[in-house]
């Protein structure tokens, strides 16, 4: 910890002295400083301690902090390190106003991350994580990292990185998905200021996916790979004696999306089982139908579910497959499936399908 008390007052590691006594500010016990030529200055509980304010802290968290303070500062004039906050028995790493800032470097399970950031909601404190390199190494579609996802209309999806040797945050932005594939725009900020004002004055840029013979080709190579999502569908498939290969054209669109939506090509071929076993169905009756995450630092992450699926149906009903009256669809046509990859193939050549089809 970077934070120890004094008497009534509290002192950073970096200006405290070898000859001085510090306690911790959480439990009162006596804590050590260390200082040398390597590791950050911070001070540590001795081994016997039966503090329950915090956990150890690695080299690389305690430089993370020190930054993070010097850099919000700029920002914040009432930024505070390692403030215990009593009533939720939690210690943010930086407090300012109603703002918690936590820089992330360890693993933490889902329970506990909805914890502190609920714990922090009681107090209507809003927490901003800031992950470590750990979780910037891990691809977008783990589950680890996409929890984090935040999102602004200026940026799109984005997920936020220090690394506290370069001193540098780094922000992963304009995150979208596309053919099980994830793709982003990335850049670095030397302080927190600067990443504000990029934020503030950016506008998102349009997002663009493979095209669509790609994406029909893709599903065969996952399915080579023994890709686990991919094998997951095509049983689905199977049980109603269709193969994954062979499914409508129609269910590789929106060929965007949201990258915090699970299994997109699964969900609309389990809407096309639904309009081919009933002529008519609500669309309520559909959204209901689809296993939604909540994500913790998305507002109403379920609209883009629902989004996705309106125009997916929006699609279907501009080639003239169903029709929607007050919010009830209605099958007009049959859907076609096809053998396998090739007639489908066949197909979208003949047809000159486009990334408007």
């Amino acid at each position: 910890m970077l934070i120890a008390k004094k008497g009534n007052s509290l002192i950073n590691a970096n200006a405290a002295k070898k000859s001085s006594k510090y306690v911790c500010a959480v439990c009162l016990e006596s804590v050590v400083l260390k200082r040398g030529t390597v590791n950050v200055a911070h001070f540590a509980h001795k081994i016997d301690s039966n503090c329950g304010g915090g956990e150890p802290e690695t080299a690389k968290h305690l430089m993370g902090k020190q930054f993070l303070l010097c850099s919000l500062s700029k920002t914040y004039s009432s930024i505070q390190l390692e403030v215990y906050l009593k009533k939720i028995k939690q210690k943010p790493d930086l407090l300012a106003n109603k703002l918690a800032f936590e820089y992330q470097c360890s693993p933490i399970t889902n329970q506990r991350l909805k914890e502190r950031v609920m714990g922090y909601q009681r107090l209507k404190i809003e927490s901003i994580w800031i992950l470590g390199m750990q979780y910037y190494q891990m691809r977008l579609k783990s589950n680890s990292v996409r929890r984090f996802m935040r999102y602004h209309k200026n940026i799109g999806f984005f997920l936020l990185f220090l690394n506290s040797e370069t001193q540098k945050l780094i922000l992963k932005y304009n995150i979208y998905q596309s053919d099980f594939r994830f793709f982003n725009l990335e850049r670095q900020f030397t302080n927190w200021m600067e990443l504000t004002s990029f934020i503030n004055n950016n506008k998102i840029l349009t997002q663009r996916s493979n095209s669509l013979k790609a994406a029909v080709l893709n599903i065969e190579k996952r399915i080579i790979n023994s890709d686990k999502a991919i094998l997951k569908i095509q049983e689905l498939c199977y049980q109603r004696k269709k193969t994954i290969t062979g499914c409508p054209v129609f269910c590789h669109y929106p060929r965007v999306l949201a990258p915090i939506i699970d299994d997109w090509l699964g969900i609309t071929i389990k809407i096309i089982f639904q309009l081919e076993i009933n002529e008519s169905i609500a669309v309520n009756v559909i959204k209901s139908l689809i296993i939604k995450k909540n994500y913790l630092f998305i507002k109403n992450s379920m609209r883009f579910y629902d989004n996705s699926i309106l125009l997916f149906l929006k699609n279907l009903q501009q080639h003239k497959i169903i029709s929607i009256k007050k919010d009830q669809i209605i099958r007009i046509r049959p859907i076609i499936w096809y053998h396998d990859t090739y007639y489908k193939l066949k197909m979208i050549r003949k047809e000159s399908v486009n990334e408007n089809y």
